[in-house]
């Protein structure tokens, strides 16, 4: 036999005490006559062990000791040849032992091999040796009572427990007790033995804080429980999912499991570590538990720790009528309690769509118009699961339909937000308020809400407010009625509708906006063009005394801009800072803008603050500044050659001298500035100073009066800026 390539710990024996101990555990196995005279001559290496080298993955690991599944015949010649050669060569056979898990190492000794296979007479001189029947494996801390209890070893586990083996001990890794073992493997006579020692501690727990009587419960060894309490066993502790053995016996479906427990003392109100009692369980389940749970005292209102859910309501989820039913006939049911998000049981069967448990629910007295901590009413939450079967039946069922929410917003205000027009149909139909307004602090009508969107959706819902009475003058807090809302969102189709039902095209909003000048801010030239036959007031100024035409030329919108001119818009307007459209064109480096304007002989040289365009507090500049200020400082070299050609003023430019003054954009682009510099030192040319007189002179009828001269085309085009 060779050894010799076998791997041991410190404390392993060199190979001659090896196959020594081979040779003693074959002899164990085998119990031949004379086992205990072979046994004394090798006295004084009983004590030590074997190591056997394993994988991680194999069962082997737990060489000697059976778990579930690990089911070795222990009589077969088979089983008795496998142990040997796993002894002799020092190396697991199974053919699970690859090379894909870590390498582990098992130690047993020879008192471990006479515990599996029954060997009382081993173990009886082993004691008279005075060695210590608490030895331990080190793969999984298994003495030999506990693997006399694996292998129902009942005379040897007598002997071992007359000789003082502690009956308390726990495996490695689940910390199962052999008591717990016992019931698992149905070692009942075993089960018996333990429970009649006086030193059996009962109600030790494993790694998961089972104690026996939770695993009895949980095998369904409804027989043993007797035994357990009998013994002591606490028929309420809570393991380390926080459930009682009675919930246990709820999960595991057993009426006669549950009467037993309930019989031998168990709490029906006992409350695992999520504040649940085993009613809760038990609505998922059968009916019979639950009566039988009520009848033996459980309180049918008690309240989860977290959620704080009733059994009723965590009966609307289970598909099953008949427990709702029997709970609902219970007197003593609150229902219209609530949990911690203020729900009841009926604002739970909206959530779920359970239809067919509303008329048992509103019968027994719940309240259809109930507000849960979302400020929402069954009714909206119907209207959010968008059933419209679910939503008629609750109107059906006297549920208020125009009850607002804690922001005063009703079912139809959700409805709408969600563009569900066959849901506000089901709504108007019934009742429902279409001029309903919503809101504190803000002010919001359905119809308003319509106009937020342009799908075919909403406008289908805005189709049946309109034609169910909406008002289309209702405003909200900064006095926008429904078509400002669709002008600025440039939604036509929804404009085109509110002007066919009455709505004036030319309100004013609290900041003296109309829908012209939104559509304007919004750059929506459609809008533009159907607002703009209605006679709107072209040059209407907002709070900040801007104009549609400021918008047109900050949005770079020149079909926009170039409407509006031509429609009677005045292009050189100016607003509160004295901000005209063509130093909003300069700011937003609109080349095409510019040109449009400067063509319509409008005022170049005007300095302005400029205004933030999304919050007219806020200016641009500290002090007024010049179009070619802000050309210099943005470096827009193609708009400063252009206004210079068309005679612009360069006399108010002296910030180009002064270095202080200078804008970074210009610093970085030096042949730049010293064009506008050149500009600014050279006097205007006889021919720039007679077109400005001209254009000057003719004003906004540059062109008309232009054309009316006497003079070469050439000279007229030079006049009228043909050129840009």
């Amino acid at each position: 036999m060779d050894t010799g390539d076998i791997k041991v710990d410190d404390g392993d024996p060199d190979a001659e005490t090896r196959r020594k101990l081979i040779e003693l555990y074959k002899v164990i196995v085998n119990q031949p006559d004379n086992q205990l005279e072979i046994l004394h001559k090798h006295r004084d290496i009983l004590d030590i062990p074997i190591t056997v080298e394993c994988r991680l993955r194999c069962m082997c690991i737990t060489l000697f000791e059976m778990h579930p599944g690990h089911n070795y015949d222990m009589e077969t010649d088979r089983y008795k040849l496998m142990v040997c050669a796993w002894m002799e060569t020092g190396l697991c056979r199974c053919q699970s032992n690859d090379q894909q898990f870590e390498k582990i190492k098992c130690q047993k000794k020879l008192i471990h091999v006479a515990a599996v296979v029954g060997n009382v007479p081993v173990v009886e001189y082993w004691v008279r040796c005075g060695l210590s029947l608490d030895e331990e494996t080190t793969v999984s801390c298994f003495t030999p009572l506990f693997l006399a209890v694996v292998n129902n070893g009942i005379e040897l586990l007598k002997y071992m427990i007359q000789n003082g083996a502690d009956i308390n001990v726990t495996s490695r890794h689940e910390r199962n007790t052999p008591l717990m073992e016992a019931m698992v493997m149905r070692r009942d006579e075993i089960v018996h033995i333990l429970l009649d020692n006086p030193k059996l501690e009962v109600n030790t727990v494993n790694f998961q804080k089972e104690t026996a009587l939770t695993i009895a419960v949980r095998v369904r060894r409804r027989e043993l429980l007797p035994l357990l309490i009998a013994r002591g066993a606490d028929p309420n502790h809570v393991d380390c999912t926080g459930f009682t053995p009675l919930i246990h016996a709820v999960l595991e479906e057993d009426d006669k499991l549950l009467r037993l427990l309930l019989e031998l003392g168990a709490d029906v109100n006992k409350i695992d570590n999520r504040g649940e009692t085993p009613l809760h369980f038990a609505v998922h389940n059968g009916i019979e538990l639950l009566k039988y749970m009520i009848q033996n005292g459980a309180d049918i209102n008690v309240t989860s720790r977290y959620e704080r859910n009733t059994p009723l309501m965590e009966a609307m989820v289970t598909r099953k009528k008949e427990i709702v039913q029997m709970l609902l006939d219970n007197p003593k049911l609150d229902v219209n309690a609530t949990n911690f998000r203020k729900e009841t049981a009926l604002t739970i069967a909206v959530r779920v769509r359970r239809r067919e448990l509303l008329p048992l629910l509103i019968a027994r007295g719940a309240d259809s118009n109930h507000v849960d901590c979302t400020g929402f009413t069954p009714l909206i939450h119907a209207v959010l699961e968008e059933d419209d079967k679910l939503l008629r039946l609750l109107l059906e069922l006297g549920a208020d339909v125009n009850k607002i929410d804690n922001r005063g917003e009703t079912p139809l205000h959700f409805a709408v937000h969600n563009e569900l027009s066959c849901i506000v149909k089901v709504l108007l139909e019934n009742g429902a308020d279409p001029n309903a307004v919503a809101g504190d602090s803000f002010i919001l009508s359905p119809l308003l809400i319509a106009t937020d969107s342009g799908s075919d959706d909403m406008l289908d819902v805005l189709k049946l407010l309109l034609d169910n009475g909406a008002d289309v003058n209702i405003t909200n807090e900064q006095g926008y009625a429904p078509i400002h809302n669709a002008a600025w969102n440039g939604l036509l189709p929804s404009l085109n509708l509110l002007l066919d039902h009455g709505s004036p095209h030319d309100g004013l909003t609290f900041d003296k906006n109309t829908p012209l000048t939104l559509a304007a801010h919004g750059k929506h030239p459609d809008v533009i063009d159907r607002l703009l036959p209605l006679n709107c007031d072209l040059n209407n100024k907002d709070k900040d005394l801007d104009t549609a035409l400021h918008y047109a030329a900050l949005n770079d919108d020149c079909i926009t801009l170039s409407r509006l001119i031509r429609h009677g818009a005045d292009p050189d307007v100016q607003n509160r800072v004295c901000t005209t459209p063509l130093w909003n064109a300069v700011y937003a480096e609109s080349v095409e803008i510019v040109k449009a304007l400067l063509k319509q002989n409008v005022t170049v040289e005007v300095a302005s603050v400029g205004l933030n365009p999304y919050d007219g507090t806020k200016v641009l500049y500290s002090e007024p500044k010049t179009p070619m200020y802000v050309i210099g400082e943005k470096c827009l070299i193609e708009l400063g050659r252009m206004l210079i050609e068309s005679g612009y003023n360069m006399a108010k430019e002296s910030w180009l001298l002064d270095s202080k003054d200078i804008p970074i954009g210009l610093e970085s682009n030096e042949s730049f500035r010293q064009y506008l510099i050149e500009a600014y030192s050279t006097p205007q040319s006889l021919l720039i100073q007679s077109r400005n007189f001209f254009r000057k002179l003719f004003g906004k009828k540059v062109t008309v009066k232009t054309e009316a001269l006497n003079i070469p085309v050439p000279l007229k085009n030079y006049i009228t800026l043909k050129h840009l």
